[in-house]
C-alpha cells in the first residue's frame, strides 16, 4: 500500500475511534472505489469493515464490492441483505456479479438470484457452471456481436443500443447465423469506415479466441503473447459466448503470482488479508509440520550413520553446507521452471532441452563448488579422504537437486497440482533428506576403502 493510502487508512481509523461518521463520509466521497476497496482490506476488524462500508456512497458500493479482496468480500456479504446484494450485482458486469454470487452460500445465492430479472438469472447461472479459474469462470457475457453481412452503419446502431450494458468496448465481433465467431473488427476501424461498407470486407479473420474450459493462467498467457485488449470466449461448437477484458487478465496475473509466492513461502494467499493470529497459524502450520517431519527424518538418518560420524567427527561440520547448497540449487531450478510454466514457455518438446540445459549447468557448478569445498576441507583438517568425501557429495547433491528442481514442477503440473508447490517446504525438505543420504552413503563407501 502506498504512502497516501496508508495515511488515509490511519486517518479513517482515527475518525472511526472518534465516531465522526460525517467526516468519514466526506473523505470517502472523494476517493475512487478501487481505493476504498483497498482501504476496507486494511481497516480494523470485521465490524469496522462493515461500518465503514455503510458510510461509502451508495452509488459506488457495487464497484467497491467488485474490487475488495476475497476475505473482505465474504465479511461484507455476510452482513448485507439479499436485496442489497441483488441491487449491487444488477449494476455490475456479469463476470463481477458471478464472482460475488459464487461467494454466497448456496441458499443465499438462490434467494439473491430470485430477485433478479429472468435474463440476468440465466446469464449468471451459465457463468457459475464453469470452473472458477477457467475462461468461462472469469468471462463476462456482455459484448457487441453482429451478423457478418451488416454494414458499418448498422454496427454503430448496435453499439449505441448496447451502450448502457457493455463497458470497455474494444471490438465488434462478427458471427454467422449459428452464432459462431467468424471475425473481429477493432472499434477504431468501425469509427473511421464509410457508413455503407460491409463489415465482412473489413474484418480480421485470424481471430484469437479461447475455449471456455481453458485455465485462466493459460488465458493470461494468450493475452500477453498477442497483446490483446480483450479475448473472445467460445464454446465447444465455436459459438461466441463471452469475452475477457484486460482488467480481468491483470486480476488473474496478480492472483496467480500471489498464489505462487505464497506456496513458495510455505503458506497460503488467504493469509494476506487475514487478521486472526489463530487462523494465520492454522494456515502456516501444515507446511511447518512438513518441515518438522523432514527435520526428524534427517536426524534419524544421521543416527543411522553414527559410526562414520564417530570415526571422522568433522563430517558433521559439513552437513549444513551440503544441505544448504543442494536446497539453493533446487530452488533456483524450480523457480525458473515454475516461471516458464506460468508463462506458457514450457511446451512438451522443450522439456528434454530444459533438462539437458539444467544438467549441464549443474555439472559445471557442482565441479566448481565441489572442488572449492574439497580444498577447504583438506586444508582445514589435513585429511584428503575428508576432502574427497565432501567434494563428491557436493557434486552429487547439486546434480540431484538440479534434476529434482527441474522435474518436480513438471510432474506437479502433469498431476494437476500447482507447480509452485515444487519450491515450497515439501520439496525443500525432501531435498535436504536426499542430500544427507548422498553425503553419508559417499562417506561410508570411501571410508571403508581408505
Amino acid at each position: 500500500m502506498d504512502n497516501p493510502l496508508a495515511a488515509l487508512v490511519q486517518k479513517i481509523e482515527e475518525l472511526l475511534e472518534k465516531g465522526d461518521e460525517a467526516a468519514i463520509r466526506r473523505l470517502l466521497a472523494e476517493e475512487h472505489p478501487g481505493d476504498i476497496a483497498e482501504i476496507l482490506g486494511f481497516v480494523g476488524d470485521e465490524e469496522e469493515k462493515c461500518r465503514l462500508f455503510r458510510l461509502t456512497p451508495e452509488t459506488e458500493r457495487p464497484e467497491i464490492l467488485s474490487h475488495v479482496d476475497d476475505a473482505t468480500l465474504t465479511v461484507l456479504l455476510a452482513r448485507l441483505s439479499d436485496h442489497e446484494i441483488s441491487r449491487a450485482i444488477d449494476e455490475l458486469p456479469t463476470d463481477d456479479a458471478a464472482d460475488i454470487v459464487g461467494r454466497l452460500p448456496e441458499e443465499d445465492a438462490s434467494r439473491v438470484l430470485a430477485l433478479l430479472e429472468e435474463e440476468d438469472q440465466e446469464n449468471l447461472q451459465k457463468l457459475l457452471e464453469y470452473p472458477e479459474e477457467s475462461a468461462g469462470g472469469i468471462m463476462e457475457s456482455e459484448f457487441v456481436a453482429v451478423p457478418e453481412h451488416v454494414t458499418v452503419e448498422e454496427a454503430v446502431a448496435a453499439l449505441r443500443k448496447r451502450e448502457a450494458e457493455v463497458e470497455q468496448v474494444h471490438n465488434v465481433y462478427l458471427v454467422d447465423d449459428a452464432g459462431r465467431l467468424t471475425g473481429i473488427l477493432p472499434l477504431w476501424r468501425v469509427a473511421i469506415a464509410m457508413p455503407g461498407t460491409r463489415l465482412d470486407r473489413l474484418a480480421e479473420r485470424d481471430v484469437v479466441g479461447v475455449p471456455a474450459q481453458m485455465d485462466q493462467e493459460e488465458v493470461a498467457a494468450v493475452v500477453m503473447r498477442y497483446d490483446l485488449p480483450e479475448v473472445p470466449v467460445v464454446d465447444d461448437a465455436g459459438r461466441l459466448i463471452g469475452r475477457i477484458t484486460v482488467d480481468d487478465v491483470l486480476d488473474v496475473v496478480e492472483e496467480e503470482a500471489t498464489e505462487d509466492i505464497s506456496l513458495m513461502a510455505g503458506t497460503g494467499d488467504e493469509e494476506i488479508h487475514e487478521t486472526s493470529p489463530f487462523r494465520i497459524s492454522m494456515i502456516r502450520l501444515p507446511w511447518l509440520l512438513i518441515g518438522l517431519c523432514g527435520g526428524i527424518g534427517s536426524a534419524f538418518l544421521m543416527s543411522r550413520f553414527e559410526g562414520e560420524l564417530r570415526r571422522i567427527l568433522a563430517l558433521a561440520f559439513f552437513v549444513p553446507v551440503i544441505t544448504a547448497m543442494g536446497g539453493n540449487v533446487g530452488m533456483q531450478c524450480s523457480s525458473i521452471v515454475v516461471r516458464a510454466l506460468a508463462l506458457g514457455e514450457m511446451e512438451a518438446y522443450r522439456i528434454a532441452r530444459r533438462l539437458a540445459r539444467e544438467f549441464s549447468i549443474a555439472i559445471l557448478n557442482g565441479f566448481i563448488l565441489g572442488g572449492i569445498l574439497s580444498l577447504v576441507a583438506y586444508l582445514w583438517h589435513g585429511a584428503w579422504v575428508l576432502g574427497v568425501i565432501v567434494g563428491l557429495s557436493m557434486f552429487a547433491s547439486i546434480l540431484v537437486a538440479a534434476t529434482t528442481g527441474t522435474l518436480f514442477p513438471m510432474v506437479f503440473r502433469r498431476l494437476g497440482l500447482d507447480p509452485a508447490l515444487a519450491t515450497g517446504p515439501f520439496v525443500t525438505t525432501s531435498n535436504d533428506v536426499i542430500n544427507l543420504l548422498i553425503y553419508f552413503v559417499v562417506a561410508e563407501f570411501l571410508m571403508r576403502r581408505f
